[in-house]
């Protein structure tokens, strides 16, 4: 495989990635929205937990994406490092992405994405789970 191959592979898998993320972006919204009709119409507590599992199924999906996406770009180092290895020329820009990337010698299989997604995700599911569970101040909800 060429490095223009591996590149082109990379930028479809980024672009794959994009639109999950948009999905992603789409549910949290909707996630959000529910969370606020559900305290706005004080939702019985099933219905409240169907909405956390919701939520929930929603930050998997955004864990996945994230571990999506950090495995392309250490994947996409792995096999240009690869073809260095081999004595392949490759472009300034690719050596300095294997050099960023940490330059890795298998390829990626943690099953994690990176660490400030994460964070990011862990952040969301607090959010989530109290806004649908934890009491709210006196006076939020009424008009």
């Amino acid at each position: 495989m060429s490095e223009f191959e591996i590149l082109q592979i990379a930028h479809n898998s980024f672009q794959q990635n994009a639109a999950y993320l948009l999905v992603v972006t789409i549910l949290l919204c909707l996630n959000f929205y529910l969370i606020r009709r559900a305290r706005e119409i004080n939702m019985p507590v099933y219905g409240k937990g169907l909405t956390t599992i919701f939520g929930l199924m929603t930050i998997n999906f955004g864990w996945t994406v994230g571990t999506f996406l950090r495995g392309t770009q250490v994947d996409m180092a792995f096999r240009l490092s690869e073809l260095k290895a081999k004595g392949i020329d490759i472009s300034a820009a690719s050596d300095n992405w294997i050099e960023f990337m940490g330059n890795p010698m298998t390829p990626y299989t943690a099953n994690t994405p990176d660490v400030p997604t994460m964070v990011f995700w862990g952040l969301i599911a607090l959010m989530l789970v109290l806004g649908m569970w934890a009491p709210a101040p006196e006076d939020a909800y009424s008009k």
